[in-house]
């Protein structure tokens, strides 16, 4: 799951001190590949857009699905994809 902590700027990667950031590559809930289109920070005008303003979430463009929210603290387990891992 993704977690926002107090003092922080946005939600990190579960098990990870990286901030989850648009355009990042990722995996949820182990299956489903994607990037992340957006993240929308609780109490934000964005969030208030995508009816998320007390919690806050990730606009994920899955492979599989298309355009996905997934709110914070309900979102499923989201991975970071390092694709420079396979590269070169």
């Amino acid at each position: 799951m993704l977690s926002a902590e107090e003092g922080v700027i946005g939600p990190k990667y579960l098990g990870s001190n990286r901030f989850v950031a648009a355009g990042d590559n990722i995996v949820l809930d182990g299956v489903y590949f994607g990037t992340v289109e957006q993240v929308l920070l609780p109490g934000t005008e964005d969030a208030r857009r995508y009816a998320c303003e007390a919690t806050g979430g990730v606009l994920l463009l899955l492979d599989v699905s298309g355009l996905t929210l997934e709110l914070f603290g309900t979102a499923g387990i989201l991975e970071f994809v390092d694709n420079t891992k396979n590269s070169g």
